[in-house]
Order: C-alpha cells, then sequence, then structure tokens
C-alpha cells in the first residue's frame, strides 16, 4: 500500500498545467495589445518544466473550429494527468471552475492572463464580470486539499493586490511575472500557438471595432448596435460607474430612444 501511495504522489508532482485566459476584446488597438503582451508571456514559461505538454498547448487553436465573437474554451490533458487550456472571453465561473481543476490535479501551474485589467486593483475583466486576486485567495482558503505546490500567474502588470497575494503562505510556491518588463529572448514556449492566434483574430472578416457596428437611425437621439451585446467601453475616471468601478461607459444593445 505504501509503494502505492509514493507511486501516485510521485505521478501527481510531475502533473504541470498552462491556462491562458484571453478577456475581453472591444477594439482592434487592444487586440494588437494582447498579441504584444501574449509574446512576452509566453517567454516566461519554464521549457524545461512545462516541457511535457508544449505540444498539447501549441495545437489548441484550430481556425476552422473558433469563433472570435463566441466564448471559446479548449481543456486538453495528457494520460497522466497534466492539461493545457485555452479560454477566450470567459465568464467569472467558468474561470473558476477551470482553475478548480487545475489545482486539483495539477502540480505546477502557470496562469497566463492577456486583456483588460482594472488600473486600481489589476482585476482581470471577464464577459461577465472581474476575477480579482482576492478570488484566488479564497480558492485556497476554501480548500486545503488542493495538489498544488507551485503557482506561476503572468499579467500585463500587477497590482499592490497581486503583490499581497505573493506574501500569503498559501503555497510552497507562488511566482507573479509582470510583462511590463522587457524580454528579449528569441524563441518561447508555445511560439506555434501565439502565430495561429494571429493568423486568426487577423482575417480580414473580423472587425472589433464596436464604433463600426453602430447602425444609423432615422429618429433623432437613437442608437444602435448589429449585434445584441452589452458592450464596457473603457473612458476616463468619473465618467461612468459600473458595479462600482469607474472609469467605464456601459452601451447596451438599442441603445437610448
Amino acid at each position: 500500500m505504501a509503494t502505492s501511495m509514493n507511486e501516485n504522489n510521485e505521478q501527481n508532482q510531475s502533473n504541470v498545467g498552462i491556462l491562458l485566459i484571453i478577456g475581453d476584446i472591444i477594439s482592434n488597438q487592444q487586440r494588437d495589445e494582447i498579441f504584444h503582451y501574449l509574446n512576452k508571456a509566453l517567454k516566461h514559461i519554464d521549457n524545461n518544466k512545462f516541457h511535457e505538454i508544449e505540444d498539447l498547448f501549441n495545437n489548441l487553436i484550430h481556425s476552422d473550429e473558433f469563433q472570435t465573437d463566441s466564448q471559446y474554451r479548449q481543456i486538453k490533458t495528457t494520460e497522466n494527468g497534466s492539461i493545457a487550456g485555452f479560454l477566450y472571453l470567459p465568464n467569472f465561473h467558468a474561470v473558476l471552475n477551470i482553475l478548480k481543476d487545475y489545482f486539483n490535479s495539477c502540480y505546477y501551474v502557470s496562469i497566463i492572463f492577456c486583456g483588460q485589467q482594472i488600473d486600481s486593483n489589476g482585476s482581470f475583466i471577464l464577459s461577465d464580470s472581474v476575477l480579482t486576486s482576492d478570488h484566488f485567495s479564497n480558492l485556497f482558503e476554501d480548500n486545503s486539499t488542493y495538489i498544488i505546490e507551485d503557482l506561476q500567474i503572468i499579467l500585463p502588470f500587477i497590482s499592490h493586490q497581486w503583490i499581497r497575494l505573493l506574501k500569503q503562505k498559501y503555497l510552497k510556491n507562488i511566482q507573479i511575472d509582470d510583462l511590463s518588463k522587457e524580454i528579449n529572448e528569441e524563441n518561447s514556449f508555445g511560439n506555434i500557438f501565439y502565430e495561429r492566434l494571429i493568423q486568426i483574430l487577423n482575417k480580414n472578416t473580423i472587425n472589433f471595432d464596436i464604433y463600426n457596428k453602430l447602425i444609423p437611425r432615422d429618429s433623432s437621439g437613437t442608437i444602435a448596435f448589429d449585434e445584441p451585446n452589452l458592450y464596457i467601453l473603457y473612458a476616463q475616471q468619473g465618467e461612468a460607474s459600473l458595479f462600482g468601478i469607474r472609469g467605464f461607459v456601459v452601451l447596451i444593445n438599442g441603445g437610448f430612444r
């Protein structure tokens, strides 16, 4: 029995997981920023530690099934339980549940977020809500049975709230990488994935600029969109407030009548 437990323990410690989360994209400029940060983020991943799922990660995106205007989730698992995952425009509960799966299955986990962050606290902006450093803390406080011991989080910028997560001893090791630092390495883990994503999101049929989706109306004071969506636009501080978050303007399909 002791031998079996040791074997299971060794297998758990060899499991690794990479999860890429891309938040909402509302303009071509934001898309270009995501490309820039993702290229830098992939260079932070330890090629030796995550080598066994590099090919798995590189093949998560297929152009024939990827829809840029839809939520997209692709999770693949190796025979030994290592996980490679890609989330595009995810909602809050989807991210939370997938994080739990990773923490339950993998000893080493690298999480990459590319997209909008709130300036005041560095929260991730998802399709329906935000994900904060406190949500990570709550996950570890609510469950002490996770097998994860080594967590890497890669962000466009690090706020003091994320620094606070570093100081809390939930895991053996927590590393948070700030992508504002320049990296000059030529090759990176996931470079095939990166090139494929650029190719897909740069197709001529795709336009993320919502201002081009405005439909003119005859009646005065009407603003409408050709897609039934809730759009959250970054604005100057104090212009509007959404759930207590300053600096955002909300436009709802149909506009003002």
